[in-house]
């Protein structure tokens, strides 16, 4: 007899408890690699522009797989500064990515993976005093992300945005 009415020196199989449990850890991977992989909630606690933005801020937040920390419009010369760019649409393998400053191509670069977001770093002194429009685009010329930030001598620099 089987079942929870077996007699207390009869064996029950464990077969189901494993099986239950191996589900039950399958259905938290699956949900953990929703989350890490951009499914809803990927960037919860990191400053990400929207879709066809560029932010501008003082690091890289890695610890949130991308965005910005310290989101700004200004910064002064000599400030640590980085952008975070968000494509309106996630750029094909091997598509060629420009990256313009008023219209001034700084880097151009086609990558072995797609590409929906991606960010480095800038110097601040490397750019004049005034407002500088940042662009992404394609090499049709399609404007894929665009943001304006502006650079203000040496200085106290205005908060942060938000």
């Amino acid at each position: 007899m089987d079942g929870p009415w077996a007699p207390p020196n009869k064996r029950r199989s464990r077969a189901p408890y494993v099986i239950i449990a191996a589900l039950s850890m399958m259905i938290v991977a699956l949900g953990a690699a929703t989350f890490i992989n951009g499914l809803p909630g990927r960037h919860e606690s990191a400053d990400v522009p929207p879709p066809g933005v560029i932010w501008f801020g003082t690091s890289i937040d890695f610890g949130n797989f991308g965005g910005v920390n310290g989101h700004a419009d200004t910064f002064r010369v000599g400030d640590p500064m980085c952008f975070w760019a968000h494509l309106s649409a996630p750029a094909a393998k091997g598509l060629q990515l420009s990256f313009l400053m008023d219209g001034t191509v700084l880097s151009s670069d086609s990558k072995d993976y797609s590409v929906a977001e991606f960010g480095w770093a800038l110097d601040t002194t490397d750019y004049s005093i005034g407002q500088h429009t940042f662009v992404v685009e394609d090499a049709a010329g399609n404007k894929l992300a665009q943001g304006t930030v502006t650079i203000e001598p040496q200085g106290q620099s205005p908060p942060p945005v938000g």
